[in-house]
């Protein structure tokens, strides 16, 4: 690579979908994963925080302020993830953090993750992103990744789960400024520059870069989040035997075998075949769920009105419903 082709970055942006917008602009979540199996959906709502589908494959991670990310963007053959990985640790030693390379090519202190990554290869480019855990917020990370859902049963790729730990146990002093200079400072010397301009990046540009609006509004759609879902069929109990199967994010199907006794009359059973209906084609999301109700109310035509019992049920049954989801 040129030294003239050489360029550096620092975001100062903390929106993730425009940092990832901006590193599409160079070239190019994970991406064949299912947020369902991989996160707790209802505690990301419940607490206003926003889950993004990246271009690259890899597993899920959770992002604050106290985890940095790095980027290298270089030609498809000179791409190998060991070494971008290594010109990291070394960085992290330079800082005085005992840190190494394992097998998988992630960074650990001691045994313990502080640095997974990811990668894509087009034609003639590598594109290989990673994280750092500086002084995470390790209790919210476990709260938000850490789920069990045996009966959801997806084609996408499960993340690999790991002890992990910030940097923060081994220096005092270590933030994103000082890993950010000793990750460009590794950099520069990886490919013997003397000096290495340090370009620094805010919001504005979103408006200055045509390619980035296109990337950023792309990684805000439904289209691109919740239609890059791989196909998925999720079993669980609810009054009986429940089974949805979703398609591109989409639910493709749903079906319903009660348990008997629990007041499931004809005409509950009745309404739940219509109710089905409207929920068909529709975002695998709760909010799905709540919004499908008026549609099945028109769909009765004034028949039985919501509060005849068989209707409450129901709609107590479809709050479960998009409980369980």
């Amino acid at each position: 690579m040129a030294h003239k082709d050489i360029r550096c970055f620092v975001s100062r942006v903390a929106d993730p979908f425009l940092n990832l917008a901006i590193e599409e602009w160079y070239d190019i979540v994970g991406r064949n994963q299912n947020p369902w199996k991989e996160c707790n959906v209802h505690a990301l709502s419940a607490d206003n925080v926003p889950w993004v589908r990246r271009k690259s494959g890899g597993g899920t991670v959770f992002h604050d302020r106290g985890n940095s990310i790095y980027s290298v963007i270089e030609p498809r053959e000179a791409f190998t993830r060991r070494k971008n990985a290594e010109l990291v640790a070394r960085a992290l030693q330079n800082l005085d953090i005992p840190a190494e390379v394992n097998e998988r090519h992630d960074l650990v202190v001691e045994g313990k993750k502080v640095s997974g990554s990811a990668f894509k290869l087009t034609n003639h480019r590598a594109y290989h992103h990673g994280t750092m855990l500086i002084d995470a917020d390790l209790p919210r990370l476990r709260k938000y990744l850490k789920i069990s859902r045996p009966g959801l049963v997806t084609k996408g790729v499960p993340s690999v789960p790991s002890p992990v730990t910030n940097l923060r146990p081994y220096s005092l002093t270590v933030d994103h400024s000082s890993f950010c200079e000793a990750v460009i400072d590794q950099f520069r010397k990886a490919h013997d520059l003397g000096y290495l301009k340090v370009n620094k990046l805010t919001e504005t540009v979103l408006d200055r870069e045509p390619k980035v609006r296109e990337a950023y509004d792309e990684l805000k759609s439904d289209e691109w989040r919740m239609g890059q879902t791989p196909e998925f069929t999720h079993t669980f109990e609810l009054d009986g035997t429940c089974v949805i199967n979703s398609r591109s994010g989409r639910i493709t199907g749903v079906s319903f075998d009660p348990l008997p006794g629990h007041g499931h009359d004809e005409l509950f059973v009745a309404g739940l075949e219509d109710y089905k209906q409207c929920l068909l084609d529709q975002w695998y999301l709760p909010a799905t769920v709540h919004s499908a109700w008026p549609a099945f109310v028109a769909m009765q035509r004034g028949a039985v009105t919501e509060t005849h019992p068989a209707m409450v049920r129901l709609r107590a049954f479809t709050a479960s419903l998009a409980q369980a989801l």
